[in-house]
């Protein structure tokens, strides 16, 4: 495939991200259903909860109460297979409210500027580390090279030391490869570094984000998508109260717990 021959019905970055979106459409229907789609339920961690028992995905479920609709959070992979009871369901009422308050103190001028500064001195050291690969790409090419000319200059009658100088140069060679490869595994796994305009866009992101998170206008969904732009996993433990550890893109965690909502009849008593 090349790049920009001919002029294309969309770009190449509306391209990439519609290949990067069957990908996760495609997680749906794999074993562990790992970050399906979001649609269009109120969910907030619809396709991110993992059950804190048992190590299993949780699903969705959506019941109707008092006229709005509500998630529960269900792991019953294990009762589907096995038919036993399920694992745990927990409300997503309380859950998804916490979450949210979260990620909206989570999305602050102060925490973007921290990660900012943080991230240019991880590219700092990242091109230090760069600079050390390529010398070391460097010395392995110019031991190749120095085997090389003196295996061109023995004597092709000795045929002893011009053996020993041609496995010696294929040994370099081999090395050359190696780091050669090593190098640009790396290259693809560094991150670039961010211009001028990404960081402006960034520090606007604080202030657009809570009021477009809180807009009544904005779908469940396009929330959903903004909360896998932050999260990575949700494991939740319902005991007393619910249990939420969080955890972040680049492994940062937090650990919230949510009041466990009543049951109907809990709510009709009266006081003592």
């Amino acid at each position: 495939m090349f790049k920009d021959v001919h002029a294309g019905y969309i770009s190449w970055g509306q391209y990439e991200e519609n290949l990067q979106r069957l990908r996760e459409n495609a997680y749906a229907n794999g074993q562990d259903r790992r970050k399906s789609p979001p649609r269009e339920g109120p969910g907030l961690l619809q396709g991110l909860v993992v059950c804190g028992v048992c190590g299993s995905r949780m699903m969705v479920r959506y019941h109707t109460r008092q006229t709005k609709v509500v998630a529960e959070y269900v792991c019953q992979r294990d009762g589907a297979d096995h038919i036993i009871s399920v694992c745990q369901h927990v409300f997503g009422e309380h859950l998804d409210q916490a979450i949210s308050r979260l990620l909206i103190d989570t999305v602050t001028p102060l925490a973007l500027e921290v990660t900012l500064t943080v991230q240019q001195e991880i590219q700092t050291k990242l091109e230090e580390v760069d600079r050390l690969r390529k010398k070391q790409v460097e010395r392995a090419r110019y031991e190749a090279d120095l085997v090389q000319r003196r295996y061109l200059h023995v004597d092709p009658a000795n045929r002893l030391v011009a053996d020993s100088l041609e496995a010696d140069w294929n040994n370099k060679l081999q090395a050359l490869n190696a780091a050669q490869e090593q190098y640009e595994e790396q290259c693809k796994i560094d991150r670039a570094a961010i211009s001028e305009q990404q960081r402006a866009s960034i520090a606007a992101l604080a202030h657009d984000f809570p009021r477009l998170w809180q807009n009544p206008k904005t779908p469940d969904r396009e929330r959903k998508r903004l909360a896998r732009l932050l999260l990575e996993d949700v494991t939740l433990i319902q005991n007393e109260e619910i249990t939420a550890h969080v955890r972040f893109k680049r492994g940062i965690t937090k650990t919230l717990t949510a009041p466990r909502p009543l049951n109907s009849w809990q709510t009709k008593m009266t006081p003592t």
